[in-house]
């Protein structure tokens, strides 16, 4: 059996403890990016502008050169 195949058996106490706190440490991270958005636009979330501001960050713009992303 390799490395891959093997299962950690957790108890459900166990799998709720790493459940919550991967929802902490998801909703810390999403505060932080929430949250870095300091002016948002008129008509919309915090959510809403952050998302704006990526989305626009991540279309190349004219005479740049396409760029592949570095997973």
């Amino acid at each position: 059996m390799s490395d891959k195949e093997k299962l950690t058996i957790v108890s459900p106490q166990e799998a709720s403890m790493i459940n919550a706190e991967s929802a902490r440490n998801f909703e810390k991270a999403y505060h932080e990016l929430i949250f870095a958005v300091e002016r948002k636009f008129p008509d919309e979330t915090r959510h809403e502008t952050a998302l704006r501001y990526i989305r626009e960050a991540e279309i190349p713009k004219e005479g740049m050169a396409a760029q592949e992303p570095t997973l």
